[in-house]
């Protein structure tokens, strides 16, 4: 596998579907979720690779008490992202290197990690930003079983498997205290699409990110029963994508 990094040029693909796709909405439900129900008295939180703002601009609606700061390589992105926000601080940086000064309540990498060479500075780098107390939200793909040329695309480096980020996070000096998949009942539709992808001699990859309407519809309704049993407390066994929750230890 290879990759890292990511394509400027993506930045406007992205902005042109993720307000509506079903995937980056039900997300954004997940993680909004997430810090109101792990980090409830946060009231500085740190987006690492935020690229384009679609998870500040809602993080920003949800709690309005809060104030965000997202960080990101690309200008590209920042760009885009400074049309959504109105309130949270935008930072052109290296997330690697960048200071976080007396550190945050929370701090959340939403499908970073899989970009980076090496996560493990980028874990070490989140655990330096974040106060004693405070904690982490994390979102990753997962299931190395399902890499193909979307992955390639994306610029991804890796899938992970849930147990192998945990061990990274505990031996970076988090303690796990939530972790489940999500797009859980949209797994056989996505295995056979990155089947078809992955053993496709040539053809672009990018017809995954513009869904039909109607199909974005049925699959926004399935992913929004998926969050309906995340929030009750129920760990999905298995899915595209995963949720880790982490406080520093």
């Amino acid at each position: 596998m290879s990759g890292g990094g990511f394509k400027p040029g993506h930045f406007a693909i992205l902005s042109g579907v993720e307000e509506k796709h079903f995937w980056f909405k039900a997300r954004n439900r997940i993680i909004a979720w997430a810090v109101g129900r792990y980090f409830p008295d946060a009231r500085t939180m740190l987006e690492i690779g935020c690229g384009t703002g679609i998870v500040l601009a809602n993080l920003e609606k949800e709690f309005p008490g809060v104030e965000f700061t997202g960080v990101d390589l690309y200008p590209e992105g920042l760009k885009i992202a400074a049309t959504r926000v109105h309130k949270a601080k935008l930072i052109n940086a290296d997330c690697l290197t960048f200071d976080p000064g007396k550190g945050f309540d929370a701090a959340g990498a939403f499908d970073v990690l899989e970009h980076m060479q090496d996560d493990d500075e980028l874990l070490r780098q989140m655990h330096k930003s974040v106060k004693p107390g405070g904690g982490v939200i994390i979102t990753v793909p997962q299931h190395p079983f399902l890499w193909s040329k979307v992955d390639e695309f994306a610029c991804h480096v890796r899938r992970y498997r849930a147990k192998d980020l945990q061990k990274k996070m505990e031996a970076h000096g988090f303690n796990v205290v939530r972790k489940t998949s999500f797009v859980f009942f949209l797994m056989p539709a996505l295995f056979i699409s990155r089947l078809m992808t992955k053993f496709a001699a040539s053809g672009p990859v990018e017809p995954e990110f513009r869904i039909d309407p109607f199909l974005n519809r049925i699959f926004g309704k399935i992913a929004g029963f998926e969050g309906f049993l995340i929030r009750r407390g129920l760990d999905l066994p298995f899915g595209s994508s995963l949720l880790m929750v982490a406080r520093r230890g």
